[in-house]
């Protein structure tokens, strides 16, 4: 959706409505391939949702958030951003963007009433990330941590 396309339907949503405005920015998916095997759709669809679309969504709520000199916006980062392993530079150059983008809007728009912040998650044990360490034991031992 272009940044147009997010600015109507965020006025359609709070059209009318006395909301108190709390984003969270949690948009995502993870993403390890080594980097020789990237392709360019691979880094646009990476760096599309996690940095782009957390830059557009700050952007259209942070100025509704402005004109009421109120507002909270918390970003979804990972420790991935300043993190290496094999596979993972796609997806740190995106979490780091969005490390990024959170200390700078916080400087920009505290003084305004908005405050920003992100969280940095670490990778969490699911069903994808257990397959994917059955199909890599060497990475999954790597990341194990000790008991």
């Amino acid at each position: 959706m272009t940044s147009a396309g997010w600015n109507r339907a965020f006025l359609k949503l709070v059209e009318g409505r006395d909301l108190g405005l709390v984003l969270v920015n949690s948009a995502g998916f993870g993403f390890t391939k080594p980097a020789l095997e990237v392709t360019e759709e691979d880094w646009d669809r990476v760096l599309d949702v996690h940095a782009k679309g957390t830059f557009f969504c700050c952007q259209v709520f942070g100025r509704r958030m402005i004109e009421r000199g109120y507002g909270k916006i918390i970003n979804l980062s990972s420790t991935w951003s300043a993190s290496t392993d094999v596979g993972k530079s796609v997806y740190g150059i995106a979490k780091a963007g969005v490390s990024y983008l959170t200390a700078a809007l916080s400087t920009e728009w505290a003084p305004l009433g908005v405050r920003v912040n992100a969280i940095a998650p670490t990778s969490t044990l699911t069903e994808n990330t257990s397959l994917a360490f059955r199909e890599d034991p060497a990475r999954a031992e790597r990341l194990r941590q000790p008991d």
